[in-house]
């Protein structure tokens, strides 16, 4: 029972890690959106790199809910 909890705790960390990231991306999209095209293709490659990281959160969190066993 003990090692649900500890799973439980790395999932809600993970999710926190999520909710983080998105929220940067909302503050940096909304300090950008009057920018012009310089700044649009800086800010797109931040996209891409954050969702890269979020995807990879999402996958640890996968693992996590899907309970590998022996971890």
């Amino acid at each position: 029972m003990e090692s649900g909890y500890k799973h439980k705790f790395r999932l809600s960390t993970r999710a926190w890690d999520i909710g983080v990231k998105a929220k940067s991306i909302q503050e940096l999209a909304e300090q950008n959106l009057d920018k012009d095209g310089v700044h649009a293709k800086l800010y797109a490659a931040s996209i891409r790199d954050w969702m890269g990281e979020i995807i990879d959160m999402v996958d640890d969190c996968m693992d996590v809910a899907l309970d590998k066993e022996g971890k």
